[in-house]
């Protein structure tokens, strides 16, 4: 018995081609696969974040703070005119330090600041509060904070980054409660 398949009575046979290797195109599928995996596995891990995360405080980011920052962003000299600021213009570097110290401390300050520049061009930012004021001076190698508490002159200048949110943190804690912190009373 003679049982005839479609390859065998087909007058036209389709041979593969060999494949040519083209490697920019296997990349590219290579890279659209990779995408699509890890935007899966993003999704999945979204509900499960580590631990460290889970307990890290989040900042909350003032109202004021936008618009501060707008602020500074629009008192930025022109490279051309930089030679002749008379103090009424930030320098790109100052306005860029300036703007790093408002990101990372912006949860910590009293309120909105008064901002003007000084005749360097540094930022000048101060604050009241309660128990006293509090003037930073932001320039781009450092940060300078002057603060009165009850009377009490403090100044502090940070150069280090990781300082200066534990210093900001110290200076309007007095602020808020005085130089020797509040006390209760009893009866």
């Amino acid at each position: 018995m003679y049982c005839p398949t479609a390859d065998s009575v087909a007058t036209i046979r389709i041979t593969r081609a060999p494949r040519q290797h083209r490697p920019e195109w296997d990349a590219k599928v290579i890279e659209r696969y990779t995408q699509k995996r890890r935007a899966k596995f993003r999704d999945l891990l979204s509900n499960c974040r580590p631990e460290t995360l889970i307990y890290q405080p989040s900042q909350v980011q003032p109202a004021w703070l936008q618009v501060t920052k707008q602020r500074i962003r629009e008192s930025i000299t022109s490279i051309d005119r930089a030679d002749i600021n008379d103090g009424r213009w930030l320098t790109q570097d100052i306005a860029d330090a300036a703007l790093d110290f408002f990101a990372k401390t912006a949860d910590l300050l009293p309120n909105e600041p008064s901002m003007y520049s000084s005749r360097k061009g540094d930022l000048v930012a101060e604050f009241k509060a309660e128990k006293g004021h509090l003037t930073s001076i932001v320039t781009p190698t450092c940060v300078v904070l002057y603060a009165v508490v009850d009377g009490e002159p403090i100044e502090k200048r940070i150069s280090e980054a990781t300082e200066l949110r534990k210093e900001v943190g110290k200076l309007t804690q007095m602020l808020r409660a005085g130089q020797h912190g509040s006390m209760a009373t009893y009866k």
